[in-house]
């Protein structure tokens, strides 16, 4: 059986607004708990194929993720990460609840 391994890299990580300093989020701890509320996405499991993804989300009251959006060719893959993150929390040390963010995502299957 293939080894799966669920690789997330931070490639970038933008504020909404780049005038807003005191940053105390590191780019480390939001891709820790995103790789942890992530499961490896189905449909580059069935098709055995590796895939980098954008993400961009904003984070409402209580650091909840919405307006999640995935800019990938595959549809199946944007409704699947979209349907995960929606709704779910990340704990983040920022004075503005209403920050957004964009990530680039790793997806990786090693045989």
């Amino acid at each position: 059986m293939k080894a799966i391994i669920f690789c997330t890299a931070v490639l970038s990580l933008y504020w909404g607004n780049p005038d807003l300093k005191g940053y105390t989020n590191s780019s480390h701890e939001i891709t820790r708990q995103l790789t942890a509320m992530l499961q490896y996405p189905q449909v580059l499991y069935n098709q055995e194929q590796n895939s980098i993804v954008v993400i961009q989300f904003h984070l409402g009251e209580s650091s909840t993720i919405g307006r999640v959006k995935v800019f990938s060719e595959n549809q199946d893959l944007n409704y699947d990460l979209i349907r995960q993150l929606t709704g779910k929390k990340l704990q983040l040390s920022s004075d503005d609840p209403y920050e957004k963010y964009t990530i680039k995502l790793r997806f990786k299957i090693e045989k």
